[in-house]
């Protein structure tokens, strides 16, 4: 079972609908870690340049290309991106989540 950010996560980048809905609410401050926050803000940044949703390839592009490739948690940030394209999403209702 995937914990509750990554959940939220893993639902913005493979669920369109899902994605536009919540999008608006969030800050990267809701999320504790920092690789969740770090891994939400290279999502937001990518959907605003490029209005469509990433995949594990353009996020990890987008994090060699960022501030967040020299931090401290920079592997977790990493780690984070690879757990999110392991394979389908788990089915979780988007009304549960949202």
């Amino acid at each position: 079972m995937m914990e509750l950010q990554t959940l939220i996560l893993n639902s913005i980048v493979s669920d369109e609908t899902f994605c536009r809905k919540v999008l608006p609410h969030l800050k990267p401050e809701y999320f504790e870690e920092q690789s969740h926050r770090s891994t939400y803000e290279l999502i937001t940044d990518f959907i605003s340049r490029f209005n469509t949703l990433p995949n594990a390839t353009a996020l990890e592009i987008e994090f060699f290309k960022s501030k967040h490739a020299n931090s401290s948690s920079s592997t977790e940030i990493l780690q984070t991106i690879s757990s999110l394209q392991n394979g389908a999403p788990e089915k979780t209702d988007p009304e549960w989540l949202v």
